[in-house]
């Protein structure tokens, strides 16, 4: 696999904070001291690193050419976010309910146009960066795991608010070291740590759409899409001796292995699919979808939820654009997806693919992980 080529020197004290600064952010990402839908201290390391990117560059967001009609189409996005919140504000003469969804969509619009420029300064230099930085995060949330008692087959949180955090956040970095692997070369011993990582991560979480789409994202990776075939060979043995190595210990380690606490309650989790009140489409919200067309096309905007007779958001990423943004929102949002899948002829569509499916009963789309793997797959080559 052809190594890319640096755009930029990366060894002036001004880039190498700029990197320092981005790695920072995928480090500390999953750590939560904050509750739920308020900036993190990730969040005040990515303003950082807007101002000094900013104080740093004579043009501000550079893009290429061929992905200016993407940025249009994503400004249109988060401008029709804006004006649907700003109106809905306004006609409920409410003052708190909608104004931070907007912000978040604002900042992590401005977080893919940043991931943008910062392909187009540092290229490979950028995804090593992203490769390391998503290993590190990883080891040090599984440390913490093992010394918070993991194991125990209880959910999990590590460092966030709720374990379903947790399971997407494996999801995220998991596609972030795929990704990453088809476009540098990496050290085959650390991506199997990182998604080794990421795999007990994830378990844990007992996120039932987490799990599911992160073995689909797996094993779409391993057998379809690797281009690396030399890597790819090497990857499929490791897994086999370890899988032939987890056979033996299940058979011979006397039932520790099928009595473990962990695998008993992800066994559990996966047989409950289907069977759990929340498992249902008006449990997740999407009877919303029927139930009001009046706001089928220009949308609801995000708050103030009473008027679905609930006080909770739609649980789908893609639903609840519909709801809240209409049919215009989530068509934009469709069109951004289409534009970064063609963009690298559809070699990374397996990854948005299965980030979507945990959207099914998920709203991920307020995560800055899953912009910053947008940035980086609309300039991927």
């Amino acid at each position: 696999m052809k190594k890319l080529e640096n755009h930029r020197d990366s060894t002036t004290f001004q880039d190498r904070l700029i990197l320092f600064l981005y790695s920072l952010f995928i480090i500390l990402t999953p750590f939560y001291f904050w509750k739920s839908g308020l900036p993190q201290v990730a969040d005040i390391i990515m303003v950082v690193l807007f101002l000094v990117y900013i104080l740093s560059h004579k043009a501000v967001f550079r893009r290429p050419i061929d992905l200016k009609p993407l940025v249009r189409i994503g400004s249109f996005f988060v401008a029709h976010i804006v004006i649907v919140n700003a109106v809905w504000t306004l006609l409920l003469g409410s003052t708190s309910s909608f104004w931070l969804s907007t912000v978040f969509y604002i900042y992590n619009f401005l977080v893919f146009l940043l991931i943008i420029s910062l392909s187009c300064d540092y290229r490979s230099r950028l995804i090593e960066v992203t490769f390391k930085s998503t290993v590190a995060s990883l080891v040090v949330q599984f440390i913490m795991y093992v010394g918070g008692g993991g194991f125990s087959g209880g959910r999990m949180v590590v460092g966030f608010n709720n374990p379903n955090q947790l399971g997407y956040y494996a999801l995220l970095m998991a596609s972030l070291l795929m990704f990453s692997s088809k476009r540098v070369k990496v050290k085959l011993h650390w991506f199997v740590i990182g998604i080794l990582a990421s795999t007990i991560l994830c378990l844990a979480s007992l996120s039932k759409a987490a799990i599911v789409s992160f073995f689909g994202l797996v094993v779409s990776h391993i057998i379809l899409q690797h281009p690396n075939k030399q890597f790819k060979r090497r990857l499929i043995l490791v897994l086999l001796l370890l899988s032939v190595a987890g056979v033996i210990i299940w058979q011979y380690s006397g039932g520790l292995l099928v009595s473990n606490p962990l695998i008993s309650a992800v066994q559990r989790r996966i047989m409950s699919i289907g069977h759990d009140s929340d498992d249902s489409l008006e449990g997740r919200g999407y009877d919303r979808i029927w139930k009001h067309p009046e706001y089928w096309i220009f949308g609801a905007g995000e708050g103030e939820y009473y008027r679905f007779g609930v006080g909770m958001e739609f649980h789908s990423t893609l639903g609840n654009l519909q709801v809240s943004y209409g049919i215009l929102g989530l068509g934009l949002f469709l069109i951004m997806l289409f534009l970064i899948m063609r963009h690298d002829r559809y070699q990374n569509a397996y990854i948005i693919l299965f980030l979507m499916m945990y959207g099914l009963t998920h709203n991920g789309i307020r995560n800055t992980l899953l912009w910053i793997l947008l940035g980086l797959l609309a300039t991927s080559e």
